[in-house]
């Protein structure tokens, strides 16, 4: 059974350093900008025109950062449902040892062969890269538990990391749209001005 488990050490590596990128000495947040700041920072179009820039900036990169942590949360709840499943094959192995059984499994697209499954209360699992390794079934079950433990850690932490990316989207976007309200106003005011 293929179960990745070589994988476990990149994925957490992975997810460690998109906690960094979104932690607080990650990349640049979007705060909230209020009217009396904009009034006093932003005099000119020009200035006007540089932070709504910048603003659509960091609205890009959080976007950016989002797209990384949906595929990395895909792919660990893709390996957490074959964990699952593996550990639920390994417990019906177990419970159903007493006698030799013959069981299926495909080999390919649309072939299927035939294997006799001893009870010998041992376990081979493909650990990734095509590296089998024989377990008994408590070292099996240890290890998938262990997997399934990490993988959900790994989730959490992917949770919380895209929240902090919505959060920092939705505030840029709310940011440029006051930036677009203030322009119109200020150039209102310039019109008024000057007629």
């Amino acid at each position: 059974m293929n179960v990745g488990l070589a994988m476990l050490p990149s994925i957490d590596a992975e997810v460690e350093e998109l906690v960094k990128i979104c932690g607080p000495q990650g990349i640049r947040k979007s705060n909230p900008l209020n009217k009396e700041e904009m009034v006093e920072k932003i005099v000119t179009v020009n200035a006007l025109n540089s932070v709504a820039s910048a603003q659509e900036t960091v609205a890009l990169a959080w976007k950016d950062i989002e797209a990384n942590v949906q595929m990395k949360r895909a792919r660990i709840r893709s390996l957490l449902y074959h964990w699952e499943a593996v550990l639920r094959t390994v417990q019906e192995l177990r419970k159903n040892s007493e006698s030799e059984r013959t069981v299926r499994y495909v080999i390919g697209h649309q072939m299927q062969a035939r294997a006799s499954v001893t009870p010998d209360g041992r376990v081979v699992l493909d650990i990734g890269a095509n590296i089998y390794v024989d377990f008994s079934y408590d070292e099996a079950e240890e290890r998938l538990r262990g997997a399934l433990e990490m993988g959900e850690k790994s989730a959490l932490k992917l949770l919380s990391c895209y929240e902090e990316c919505k959060r920092n989207i939705v505030t840029s976007d709310i940011n440029i749209s006051q930036l677009h309200n203030y322009s119109v106003e200020m150039r209102a005011t310039l019109m008024k001005t000057a007629s």
